[in-house]
C-alpha cells in the first residue's frame, strides 16, 4: 500500500459505493463529507498521523452481508470508520455514524484522539474487550462519546 500524504478531501458526497474513502498516509484532512449506502465500509484510514477525519456523516454502511463480494468466505468487517495504525496527531472527531452493519468506529494506534463522535444503530460500537484498546497504545484520548441503539454497547472502560 503506497502513501497518500497531505491531501484534502472535503465537501464531497459519496453514495452507493463499495468503500467510499481509503487513504494511507499522514497530513490528510478529510472533512465535511457525506457518505451514504457504502456496501462495505464508509472510510478506511491507514497509518494516519497529523491529520483529521472530522465533521463527516456516514449512513448505511455494510448493512447487507457480502453485497458485491461474490463467493466471499472470509471475515466481513464492515464499518463506518476504520482507523488502522493511527499515529500521533491523528484526530477522529465530530462525526455522525448511523446504521452500520458491524462497528461504528474501529481503531488502533498510538497518540490518536477520538472525540465528540455520535454513533447510532450499529451492530457493534466498540471491540468486545475494551481493555485491548489500551493495551500497547499510548496517549489515546476518548471523550464526548454518544452511543445509541447498539446490539453490544460499551458501558465501562478497562484500563
Amino acid at each position: 500500500m503506497g502513501a497518500a500524504n497531505d491531501n484534502v478531501i472535503q465537501n464531497c458526497a459519496f453514495s452507493h459505493n463499495f468503500q467510499a474513502i481509503f487513504v494511507s498516509g499522514s497530513g490528510n484532512d478529510i472533512q465535511n463529507n457525506s457518505i451514504t449506502d457504502s456496501y462495505y465500509q464508509g472510510a478506511v484510514l491507514a497509518n494516519m498521523g497529523n491529520g483529521a477525519f472530522s465533521n463527516n456523516s456516514i449512513t448505511n454502511a455494510g448493512m447487507t452481508f457480502g453485497l458485491h463480494r461474490p463467493n466471499f468466505t472470509g471475515d466481513f468487517y464492515t464499518g463506518g470508520i476504520w482507523l488502522i495504525n493511527g499515529n500521533a496527531g491523528c484526530t477522529i472527531g465530530n462525526n455522525t455514524v448511523t446504521n452500520i452493519g458491524n462497528m461504528g468506529i474501529r481503531f488502533n494506534g498510538t497518540g490518536i484522539t477520538i472525540e465528540r463522535n455520535q454513533v447510532e444503530n450499529t451492530m457493534v460500537n466498540m471491540p468486545t474487550f475494551p481493555s485491548q484498546i489500551f493495551e500497547k497504545r499510548i496517549n489515546l484520548h476518548l471523550c464526548g462519546w454518544k452511543i445509541h441503539t447498539a446490539v453490544k454497547a460499551l458501558t465501562t472502560w478497562a484500563s
